[in-house]
């Protein structure tokens, strides 16, 4: 400011104009040094800002649970919904292919069953009586042939040879289609992870990504392995609960639409502080699969996506 109130030049610069002087940047200038340094590395660090924006990536993730799945080769699953009326053997016992494992409640069927060979049985003896009416023969003999189809779908038989490891229904409990029932086989491999992610990343999921495993209540012990498969449909939690068995499901944390996916174990060990413990079936995991990334500056800034 000048010296005399109201003006607008400070003196020694109105003098210096007087006298000629061409440099006239230091008299003008009434601001510290620093303040133009500060200036100049504010400019660089934004600028570095937007270059890092654009450059660096961050990655998204589908956030699920899992379940460690050891022990048996096969898992006998459930080919219609219905209420398990009995389980005809124990863990332990040694069952041959074609063996009846569990029965779910067939009354109707079975009603039905006993129908269709009635009406069976007086259409050949009305056939055999008088050689007529041979078409309701044939009619009979394929409502009775469905008829058996329906009530042995209602019938739970061992697809191989071996004892009978793990029981997961009880009398009484209501099931769906594809639940696991019991597991079934002498063969105990290294096993996998049966995954549920929100059903909404399913378009962007498929066998091949990273999925990375958490075991809790050990902290950092993460697991790096690969999707093995991923079913094409979406099920609900029921249903979700229902293909990992029963109690054992009640445990998991779901809701909404699931897609189910599976991981292969490399070996049946995780690795916690440094030292291996062994994985034991039923052991529940979270899981984050890697399905892609972005650009820093479209988290800081969502207009900048495209459409």
């Amino acid at each position: 400011m000048s010296d005399k109130p109201g003006a607008l030049f400070r003196e020694p610069a109105i003098i210096a104009r007087d006298l000629g002087d061409e440099d006239l940047d230091p008299v003008l200038r009434n601001a510290p040094d620093w303040t133009v340094l500060t200036y100049r590395i504010l400019l660089a660090c934004l600028a570095i800002a937007v270059v890092f924006a654009m450059v660096a990536r961050i990655n998204n993730y589908a956030d699920g649970t899992g379940v460690v799945l050891l022990g048996s080769d096969a898992r006998i699953v459930a080919r219609e919904a219905g209420t398990v009326e009995a389980v005809r053997v124990a863990s332990g016992d040694w069952v041959e292919a074609g063996d009846v494992l569990v029965e779910l409640h067939a009354r109707r069927e079975r009603d039905q069953l006993a129908l269709a060979e009635q009406n069976y049985a007086d259409a050949v003896r009305r056939w055999l009586l008088s050689y007529q009416d041979a078409d309701q023969v044939v009619q009979t003999r394929s409502e009775l042939r469905r008829a058996q189809a329906q009530l042995e779908e209602l019938v739970v038989r061992a697809s191989v040879s071996g004892p009978v490891n793990d029981i997961r229904v009880r009398a009484g409990q209501p099931v769906v289609a594809g639940q696991v029932l019991l597991t079934q086989g002498a063969g105990v491999g290294q096993g996998g992870v049966s995954l549920f992610l929100p059903g909404h990343y399913r378009p962007r999921l498929a066998p091949g990504q990273l999925v990375s495993l958490e075991f809790p209540g050990h902290t950092h012990s993460r697991m790096t392995l690969e999707l093995a498969h991923v079913d094409g449909e979406l099920i609900g939690v029921e249903e979700a609960r229902g293909r990992v068995g029963f109690g054992l499901g009640e445990s998991l944390e779901l809701s909404g639409a699931l897609v189910r996916a599976e991981a292969r174990l490399l070996e049946p060990v995780f690795v916690y502080q440094g030292r291996e413990y062994p994985l034991h079936d039923g052991m529940i995991v979270t899981a984050q699969v890697l399905i892609g990334s972005e650009p820093l500056a479209y988290v800081l800034i969502p207009g900048l996506r495209q459409n």
